[in-house]
């Protein structure tokens, strides 16, 4: 690697640094960055009856969900539905 290739390395690094899918150009080369971040993490804590619409609402708003409860009867897989994952 030389220093000018080092230096088109930021070109290509930039949208990740600020969280941007993008198309940047430099004189004749164009590069395209995709940044893909991983989905945000909700934990649950307690599974009773009233965590079930939280859980099912945040799971389809995109959210990884994560139900903890010292309880393991009220960890079943009837209770929340995948994609919560229960500990």
């Amino acid at each position: 690697m030389t220093v000018e290739d080092a230096g088109r390395g930021d070109l290509a690094l930039a949208p990740a640094r600020e969280h941007r899918t993008g198309l940047r150009t430099d004189g004749a080369r164009r590069v395209f960055t995709e940044v893909l971040t991983p989905p945000s993490t909700l934990l649950v804590c307690g599974a009773g009856d009233d965590s079930r619409p939280l859980v099912a609402f945040a799971a389809a708003a995109g959210f990884r969900v994560v139900v903890a409860d010292h309880r393991r009867g009220y960890l079943t897989a009837d209770r929340f539905r995948r994609p919560a994952a229960c500990s």
